[in-house]
């Protein structure tokens, strides 16, 4: 899960969130997004592990249900 709030830009999620291969993913891979309250998910910090990308890493299954909001940018 990303940490980037849903303003950033096409090209800044893109390289955030899919690293190296960003460049080959067309921007309708950004275009949408579920928020998330990050207290509802159990959530770590994926900072280091990905080398500095600013994402949560949620272990397992995340259940949506009422705690996740739909949205498009």
């Amino acid at each position: 899960m990303t940490a980037k709030p849903p303003r950033s830009s096409d090209s800044a999620l893109l390289l955030n969130n899919y690293d190296g291969a960003g460049s080959s993913m067309g921007s309708s891979k950004v275009r949408s997004y579920v928020r998330v309250d990050a207290d509802k998910v159990r959530a770590r910090s994926g900072r280091e592990e990905l080398h500095g990308r600013d994402v949560f890493v949620v272990p397992g299954d995340v259940t949506l249900g009422k705690s996740a909001k739909l949205g498009h940018r």
